[in-house]
């Protein structure tokens, strides 16, 4: 199965690495639609860390 690029990581200008540690941070040029799949994309990942899932 093929992994789908998040939306809000489709411009480089909307995200970067996170500098305190693990995983992305939005930039301020980042339009509402990739916020909210940024939000999206973050709620899942905690989701599959508390339950183990890769």
């Amino acid at each position: 199965m093929a992994i789908k690029t998040p939306y809000f990581m489709t411009s480089r200008d909307w995200w970067d690495f996170n500098p305190k540690g693990y995983g992305f941070i939005l930039t301020d040029k980042a339009p509402q639609e990739a916020i909210e799949d940024y939000n999206h994309f973050m709620e899942r990942e905690r989701y599959n860390e508390e339950h183990g899932i890769d």
